[in-house]
This record gives structure tokens, C-alpha cells and sequence, in this order.
């Protein structure tokens, strides 16, 4: 009873599983096929203990395939180490230069931020010292107009109290004094004859030199 249901297992498994299979995946199909011969076994009140698989011999070339297969899948799980490194290396390039440019987008703004910050401060320098001359040649105009109202009202006043002609004649007694304006010459020129006077004032004006030459000379 033992051999047929054993032997009638494996037969079925061929057909699900190939020899590869059960190499690659040997304890797995142990495991099956423990319990389906506990099962059946079973029926006949016979317990089975456990099922164990003895030495499987593939042929050679199927072996020569396993052990390629088995190459290629290393080298796949190497290939795909290698690309995750490659990945986590060009991110973290990633990463490095998106913080450079970063970087340089901020200080680039800081930059702008200043220059405006600067722009404005001239601005309102410029702006302040165009109030401040404005302002200043509003004040001078206005003492100018106040200077030139204030002469005006003492013109007026001083015409209402002397009279046109009066007022005049005292503005330019007033020039003669600050100026010291000569009015009365040195010497005067009189006579009744044209040349006779003429004679006399040239004749004065000598002698009149003279007189301070000598009293020139007697100080030194």
C-alpha cells in the first residue's frame, strides 16, 4: 500500500513541478509531501511519521542549467544592488545641487532685497534734499520779498512825511555819507575871464601839491 500512494504522489507532483523545482525548492516539497502520505495513509489507520526525499540525480546538462540559473539570478540580484546604488548616488547628486542652487536663488534674492533697500534709501535722500533747496529758496525768496516790502513801506512813509523831493534829496545825502562822496572839490575854479580862472584854479592845484609834498616830507 506504501509504495503505490508514494510513488502515485510524486507521479502527480511531476506533472505541477519539474526536477529543477524540487531542487531549487526541495524542503517545500518535503513538507507537501509529508502531508498528503500522512493523509492517505491515514485511511488505512496507518500513521506516517514523516516523508523524507532522498538524493535527487538530474542528468548533468540539467544540472550545468540549474547552475546557470542559478549564476544568472546572482548576477541579477548584483546588477540590482548595483543600480539602487547608482540611484541613491544620482539623488543625493540631485539633492547636492538643488541645495547649491538653493543657495544661490537666496542670494540671489538677498542681493535684490539690497539693492532695493538702497534704491529707496537714495530715493529718499534725493527726494529730502530737493524738499531742503526747495524749502531754503522759499525762505530766501520770501526775505527777499519782505526786504524789498519793508523799503517799499519806508519809501512810502518817508515820501508821505517829506514829500517826493525831500525824501529823494535825504536817500542821496544818506549814499554821500556811507560812500564818503566828495561833493565840494579841492580846489574851486572862479573868475571873470574864462582863462583867468582856469589860470588860477591850475595854479592852485599846484601850490596844493606842493603843500603836501613838503608835509609829506617833513614826517618822514
Amino acid at each position: 500500500v506504501l509504495q503505490p500512494i508514494v510513488g502515485n504522489y510524486f507521479r502527480n507532483s511531476a506533472q505541477d513541478y519539474t526536477v529543477l523545482d524540487f531542487l531549487s525548492a526541495r524542503s517545500q516539497r518535503q513538507v507537501e509531501a509529508a502531508g498528503h502520505i500522512r493523509a492517505a495513509l491515514g485511511a488505512y489507520d496507518v500513521q506516517a511519521i514523516d516523508t523524507l526525499i532522498g538524493d535527487i540525480n538530474p542528468p548533468a546538462t540539467l544540472m550545468e542549467t540549474q547552475t546557470d540559473r542559478k549564476i544568472a539570478e546572482e548576477q541579477r540580484k548584483t546588477y540590482e544592488v548595483q543600480e539602487a546604488a547608482q540611484k541613491q548616488r544620482q539623488q543625493l547628486v540631485r539633492q547636492t545641487s538643488l541645495a547649491d542652487i538653493q543657495q544661490q536663488v537666496v542670494g540671489a534674492e538677498q542681493g535684490v532685497n539690497i539693492a532695493e533697500l538702497k534704491a529707496n534709501a537714495n530715493v529718499k535722500q534725493a527726494t529730502g534734499d530737493a524738499e531742503a533747496t526747495r524749502l531754503r529758496a522759499l525762505g530766501e525768496a520770501e526775505a527777499i520779498r519782505a526786504t524789498g516790502q519793508a523799503k517799499a513801506e519806508a519809501y512810502r512813509a518817508g515820501v508821505e512825511s517829506l514829500g517826493s523831493q525831500g525824501y529823494t534829496v535825504m536817500q542821496l545825502m544818506q549814499i554821500v555819507g556811507e560812500r564818503n562822496v566828495r561833493i565840494v572839490p579841492d580846489v574851486a575854479v572862479s573868475g571873470t575871464g574864462g582863462s583867468t580862472g582856469l589860470v588860477d584854479g591850475l595854479l592852485g592845484l599846484l601850490l596844493r601839491n606842493q603843500s603836501n609834498g613838503s608835509h609829506q616830507a617833513k614826517q618822514s
